[in-house]
């Protein structure tokens, strides 16, 4: 396993909105953080704009994160997101 093995990569993009619901997109099959990316500025905003927050996941092929495709445990993301948001 690579020494970052589990660890994810990840840009949060809020709504005007303070409490509303999250959509979370996951990286796709070419690696990196692709609901990050200008390709994708339009849908993000359509959600921003509707109230959604949305946050951009990716597991690999970030500076942070395995160059190459490894299992992926959901759990793993979950105590990230949890620790970086201080969320109890």
């Amino acid at each position: 396993m690579p020494d970052n093995y589990g660890v994810v990569d990840y840009q949060l993009f809020l709504s005007s909105e303070q409490k509303s619901p999250l959509i979370v997109g996951f990286g796709g099959s070419e690696g990196g953080m692709v609901y990050a990316g200008i390709e994708t500025h339009d849908l993000r905003d359509s959600l921003l704009v509707l109230g959604y927050h949305f946050l951009a996941v990716g597991y690999f092929g970030t500076p942070a994160t395995p160059k190459d495709w490894t299992e992926f445990l959901l759990m793993q993301f979950m105590i990230q997101l949890r620790a970086s948001a201080n969320i109890r």
